[in-house]
């Protein structure tokens, strides 16, 4: 499910609104866990609670009522009439005048003969530039993942009070949606990523000196986790530009599977203690600030669309 939703919404926006959908989703998911921490105190039952938390899921039926198909998916297998009336309705909604059906048919006709052609993702790793940057995101969204995965499971700060230990580290993710689009937006998807992850490193050495105080433990925690879901935020938005239209839905799905492979290691870190922790968490964001060093500059990539151009640009020269 957190894949399909972001690829769904990717498909549907313009690729200078990706940035802020990307930011709305992740605070739906900062909600959804704020919420997980209310439901488990008032039923503290883990069966009744696994119960519960299946039941949301049913509502992604009703993708198939209220979702329209994506019109990109639709003219790539040939079915012209329903893209034509998705982008109508989608003109209609946003008020949109003088778009009318023939000439809109003409464009995407044209469209079909000078699209790219569909090609498997490992063709598009054989050039330089992206097969870089695709190893650069994989390796991010896997430390990022690894420390978000050591906060989230680790909600024992608070040995007193599960609940309010975990809603408090849930609640501190909501300020990083809003910062992390700002600062991705104004000053770039570089500066952001060095931002946070040397910041993410200081406050994982900081929890080192604070195990002996549960309250200041969990203030600084609450610190890293912001920061590990601002550097979640923005490899988000750089798997949604770098990769070109026809591989884009597989490299944001291998991506996330990277991100899941850090979650996997997780409980086994964890067995080592807290210091121990924080410590390895400190590590990794020091070791992959110097990945983000290899990353080029970009500022206000997704203007005008630019990033779709220079993604096959760059895509199609080794």
């Amino acid at each position: 499910m957190p894949v399909l939703h972001k690829l769904v919404l990717l498909e549907v926006v313009s690729p200078d609104h990706r940035a802020l959908v990307i930011m709305l989703s992740f605070i739906s998911w900062t909600f959804g866990m704020c919420f997980t921490a209310l439901v488990a105190w008032l039923i503290p039952n883990w069966q009744y609670l696994a119960l519960i938390s299946c039941l949301p899921s049913l509502l992604g039926f009703l993708y198939w009522r209220y979702l329209p198909e994506s019109p990109r998916w639709l003219l790539s297998k040939g079915r012209l009439g329903q893209c034509v009336d998705i982008l109508l309705e989608i003109a209609r909604e946003n008020g949109k005048e003088g778009v009318s059906r023939r000439n809109l048919e003409e464009e995407l006709k044209h469209l079909t003969l000078t699209q790219q052609e569909e090609m498997p993702f490992t063709q598009a790793l054989a050039y330089p530039k992206l097969r870089l940057r695709a190893i650069l995101v994989f390796l991010m969204m896997y430390s990022v993942f690894v420390v978000y995965g050591i906060l989230l499971l680790g909600i024992n700060v608070m040995p007193s009070n599960y609940f309010l230990s975990h809603f408090i580290l849930s609640i501190s993710e909501l300020p990083s949606n809003f910062l992390g689009w700002i600062i991705t937006h104004y000053l770039g998807r570089r500066f952001m990523c060095w931002f946070t992850y040397i910041l993410l490193a200081v406050f994982s050495v900081a929890a080192t000196f604070c195990t002996q105080d549960e309250w200041l433990l969990l203030i600084v925690l609450a610190m890293a986790k912001l920061l590990a879901t601002q550097g979640l935020y923005v490899i988000f938005v750089l798997a949604s530009e770098i990769f070109p239209t026809p591989v884009r839905t597989s490299g944001i799905g291998l991506t996330i599977v990277f991100g899941m492979l850090g979650m996997v290691v997780c409980p086994y870190v964890l067995n080592v203690g807290v210091g121990s922790v924080d410590a390895i968490n400190a590590m990794l964001m020091a070791i992959y600030y110097k990945v983000v060093k290899l990353w080029p500059k970009t500022v206000r990539q997704t203007e005008g669309g630019r990033e779709e151009r220079n993604g096959r640009k760059e895509g199609g020269t080794k």
